[in-house]
Parts: structure tokens; C-alpha cells; sequence
């Protein structure tokens, strides 16, 4: 996960099971915190989410655009990390039925 999204999920105290999902994701892809979820795991991880998982997919997007705002335009890294953040979340939103 990015950095931003991890910020995200400190804030957003009531979240539902989205980021459990991810994390469990994350381990058993064996993951390190810099890696990326490859596009290839979405479907399954957009399988065992709902409605909930999609109200708060909403709202992670509106947080990452509110948080981008914020950052240093010389932060080009950071802004990278909201970028795949955001394309992953976006992604997911498209998958969940």
C-alpha cells in the first residue's frame, strides 16, 4: 500500500472490512509495504467486498483528492503514490458487483 492510503485508514477510524481485505491480499501475495497489488489480484479481492466496501471506496477517493490538494507540487513522489492509489481504488469500484 502507498503511504497515503495508510494515512487514509489512521484517520477513517469506522472503516469496514476493505483494508482487511487488501492486507490479507497483501500477505498471501507475500507483499512488501512498497509493492503494489498487481491487477491481476483486483477481481479477488473486488469478490469479497459489498456495499459497504464500495461506500467507503468513495470516500478513500474523495480523502486521497482532498489529501492531494495538500501536498508540495516538488512532492512528486507522493503525489505518484495518490495517483496508483487512487487507479487501484477506481479499478476495484469497476470489479465490485
Amino acid at each position: 500500500m502507498t503511504k497515503s492510503f495508510k494515512d487514509i485508514n489512521k484517520i477513517q477510524k469506522n472503516t469496514s472490512k476493505l483494508i482487511e481485505i487488501i492486507e490479507s491480499s497483501r500477505q498471501r501475495l507475500q507483499l512488501k509495504p512498497w509493492n503494489r497489488i498487481p491487477e491481476s489480484e483486483w477481481l479477488n479481492i473486488a469478490k469479497q467486498c459489498g456495499e459497504d466496501e464500495k461506500k467507503e471506496i468513495l470516500v478513500q477517493l474523495r480523502l486521497l483528492d482532498d489529501q492531494l490538494k495538500k501536498i508540495p507540487k516538488w512532492d512528486g513522489d507522493w503525489q505518484d503514490d495518490i495517483f496508483f492509489e487512487k487507479q487501484f481504488l477506481k479499478g476495484l469500484l469497476k470489479l465490485i458487483k
